[in-house]
């Protein structure tokens, strides 16, 4: 026996699969969408290139990426991760990367959000042995809107692969030819001071970060007064908590370039000074009142 279906029934079924279907391609084209951009598809084993991790955010502000990748480790090794470029400010987490497990993560941030298409981070692979190599991105990744309240954005994510081919005569290397490349400094930077109860038990530290748009931050050192440059990182405690001396900070980039600026460190206002000057005053103005009242009374007494 056949089953048939009413006409009414019918148009209610389809108006609900085309609706299901314009819901899906909608979503779809608002979401967010994280990438590999790469020069090629095809490289030779010892090879070193560059892969950029790209956000298109489609027309949604955010202000967070979460960002873990997956790839091949029997084919690829991390050489270098740069942020050299990125629209990222802010680095909760470096990027970090295990050649063993084939991961790579890292959280990254800007304050008042961006809205685009930009670069996240800079990977440079090294290729080590011929096949097809992928590299994707975890579904722990996610990226935050920039709405105040840390909401996840609609995401979705494209895999890239690469095709590993036999030692060339001549390697590749675009890691060696970006450092040649990069002949400029990283860009101006502010140092602050501070000191908060909950940080260093209430001493003195200095805060920083500075931005590369070629080669990207390697590291930073540290000067205060006559003493030797030390490594160090944002935050950083002084040394010298009696803040006699500038102190210099120098960002070196991954090409060998160098931005030093300086703070010269201001003693906050002794204001236990003013309490025993408003103390003294008080005395004195006692003691003269004294003094007026007793000259008083003797001129009294003698009339």
């Amino acid at each position: 026996m056949k089953y048939k279906i009413s006409n009414i029934k019918y148009e209610i079924l389809l108006g609900f699969l085309i609706f299901n279907f314009l819901f899906l391609i909608f979503a779809d084209a608002n979401a967010a969408e994280l990438y590999f951009s790469s020069s090629a598809d095809n490289y030779n084993v010892g090879d070193i290139f560059k892969t950029d991790v790209k956000l298109n955010t489609e027309g949604e502000p955010v202000n967070t990426a979460q960002v873990e990748i997956n790839f091949d480790a029997l084919k690829l090794d991390v050489v270098e991760i740069s942020t050299g470029a990125s629209v990222l400010a802010l680095w909760p987490s470096s990027p970090s990367f295990s050649n063993q497990n084939g991961t790579l993560s890292f959280i990254g941030g800007l304050p008042n959000g961006f809205n685009g298409n930009d670069k996240l981070v800079s990977i440079f692979f090294k290729a080590k042995q011929g096949g097809s190599a992928k590299i994707s991105f975890s579904g722990n990744s996610s990226i935050l809107l920039n709405d105040g309240r840390g909401t996840k954005a609609a995401l979705t994510y494209l895999s890239l692969e690469l095709a590993v081919s036999p030692a060339s005569t001549i390697a590749k290397n675009e890691l060696n030819s970006e450092l040649i490349a990069d002949n400029l400094p990283p860009e101006p930077f502010e140092i602050k001071m501070s000191r908060d109860p909950l940080i260093f038990d209430g001493k003195y530290f200095i805060v920083f970060s500075a931005t590369d748009f070629q080669s990207g931050i390697s590291n930073y050192e540290i000067k205060e007064g006559n003493s030797a440059w030390r490594t160090g990182t944002s935050p950083y405690l002084l040394e010298r908590q009696d803040l006699k001396g500038k102190i210099l900070v120098k960002a070196i980039d991954r090409a060998g370039n160098e931005k030093i600026e300086e703070l010269q460190p201001k003693k906050p206002f002794p204001y236990w000074i003013i309490s025993i000057a408003i103390v003294g005053i008080i005395l004195f103005l006692i003691k003269s009142i004294w003094r007026t009242k007793l000259s008083l009374v003797q001129d009294n007494e003698k009339n």
